[in-house]
Parts: structure tokens; sequence; C-alpha cells
């Protein structure tokens, strides 16, 4: 499951992120009670069957004193923690705590300094500051993974940022994400085809020795992980989905319930969420993100589709 200590950015300079980046008032969090929030949490977990917390959007280190405290006061043999991350913010403080409590980092990079720069509007010392923070991380072992965004105007360098980053790395295993709602063209999705076709033939030959996560991801709404989320007001909804700017009005309709509300409020409405309440849920989402991007949205699932493709042959 997601938790979202704050949906500020400390960059905010990604072209391709749709994040609404404001917090919203949140009593809950400015009074956390541990021990309440303990109780409400294992009752997701229980439901989910989900161990996993993973502290995302938009830079949980904004926010790292917060993390300090849930993670500090969880049963870690209950639990394993991930954060995504920029890496900006890291210090070495943080990682004696990472490496304390084996925390997992997810690192948002997309490689050469070229790319890297482009997608993210980054100066070119913050992108070299990047790569001099994930060696650090390295130093320290800390366990992590690279989220790799590709986009239209980089998929013909997909292949060479892969190649760039096997030699660079020791634990080599990715999140690549085509990213969506940037008007991918049947030129630009035949390139994405061309450099995955080269991609397999790369790793069938061990050219490159690397490991996609997404195989291990099942996602049923399109383009969207369909995985618990506790926004940063301590609302709680069933898809990744409710953080975008175009779906702001629309995620109260598919609210889980409230960590602001009393155990036996959430008990409840936990209990009430069952399979055909998910399948309504995640029907509606589709429906809504047909509709708003309707002159879009058959070239983003064929991205997807043409991803799908090329790991199912890996």
């Amino acid at each position: 499951m997601i938790i979202v200590p704050t949906r500020v950015c400390n960059t905010d300079k990604c072209w391709y992120c749709w994040v609404l980046k404001k917090d919203f008032e949140n009593i809950y969090f400015k009074n956390l009670n541990i021990l309440d929030f303990k109780n409400k949490l294992e009752l997701l977990t229980e439901k989910t069957n989900d161990n996993e917390i993973r502290f995302f959007w938009w830079e949980p280190f904004l926010k790292f004193e917060i993390i300090k405290e849930i993670i500090s006061w969880l049963d870690n043999d209950k639990y394993n923690y991930t954060i995504n991350t920029n890496l900006s913010l890291i210090k070495d403080d943080y990682l004696v705590f990472l490496k304390k409590y084996n925390i997992k980092l997810i690192i948002s990079c997309n490689w050469d300094l070229y790319s890297h720069c482009l997608t993210r509007s980054l100066e070119k010392e913050k992108t070299i500051l990047l790569y001099q923070n994930i060696e650090k991380i390295i130093k320290y072992w800390i366990r992590y993974q690279i989220n790799i965004v590709t986009t239209p105007k980089i998929v013909d360098r997909l292949r060479k940022n892969l190649h760039f980053i096997n030699r660079r790395l020791w634990w080599k295993i990715f999140n690549l994400l085509p990213v969506n709602y940037n008007w991918w063209t049947n030129e630009w999705l035949l390139e994405f085809k061309n450099q995955l076709s080269e991609i397999e033939k790369d790793i069938k030959n061990w050219d490159l020795n690397i490991h996609f996560i997404n195989k291990d991801v099942n996602n049923k709404v399109s383009l969207f992980n369909s995985e618990i989320i506790i926004d940063s007001d301590w609302k709680i909804y069933p898809n990744m989905v409710i953080i975008e700017k175009f779906f702001e009005v629309e995620k109260k309709k598919i609210q889980i319930t409230d960590f602001n509300k009393t155990y036996t409020e959430i008990q409840k409405n936990i209990n009430n969420y069952d399979t055909e309440t998910q399948i309504i849920y995640e029907n509606y989402i589709n429906k809504v993100l047909n509709k708003k991007f309707e002159d879009i949205i058959e070239n983003d699932n064929e991205s997807s589709e043409i991803f799908s493709d090329f790991l199912s042959k890996i």
C-alpha cells in the first residue's frame, strides 16, 4: 500500500507529471497518534494482505521526520518499507536510518545526462548530483530500484540508456514507465517497439543483465496501479489515479474510508470494500479515463501493450 506523506515536490519540473502537488488540510497528520495509526493500518493490512508500505508522492524526504516516526513505531517484523524519491535530499544520517530498517529506495532517474535533464527540466549539475547520490547509496548497501521513464521525446535513446545504466549499477532492477497522455504517434510507437526488440536481443545474448520489476506487477486498471493509497489528507482510495489533477473531482466517488474516522467506522468501511466494489471502482476509473482522453488513450494503451508483449518474451 502507498502512504503519501506529502504531495509537494522540491523540483516540480517534470513536464510529463500530472500530479496535483498540493497538500490538503490534515488534522490527523498534524496530531498523529501512532497507536491509533497502527491499529487502523492493521485493518488495511488484514483486508489486502499487503505488508509493504511505500512512501510515495511527491518527494517523501520532505517529510522524512514523520516517516521515521511511523517506521520506528510499527512492527518491523510485519512490514517492509519502500520510499520513492528523486534522491536530491538524501543525507548521511538518512542513509543510516534506511540501512537500519532495511528500507528500499525507488529512485527516479531517466539516466544519461541528456535524457534526464530533458524530461525533468533539470540543470546538468543537479543530474550529476543524482549520479553521485546513487553511488553513495550503493556504498551503504541500501536496496534500490530504478524508475526509468521513456517518453516520445527520448524513446529513440531507450536502448542506449539501459546500456548506460547497465555499466554503472550493481543492482540492476528497473521499473520502465512508458509515459502516457503525451500523444504517442504511430511513428513513436514503432520506434518504441523497435527499441524493445533490440533490448530483447541484448538480454537474451547477456549483453544486458537487467530485470524489469514490471513483470511482477498486475495492473487491473490501464496505466495506473490498483493499490490501496493513503493520501496526504489520510483519506483512503483503491488506485493511484487519485493523485492526478484530472481526477481530483472524481476521486470522491471511489473513496474507501478516512483515517480521521473512528476505528469502528473504518472497520465497517473496509469490510464493505469487497470484490464487487473493487470491480465497480475499476470500471468507473476506466470510464473516466476513456472519456477524458478519448483522443489519445488508444495510442497510450498501445504503448502499454507493446511493452507487455516485450515483457512476455524476456
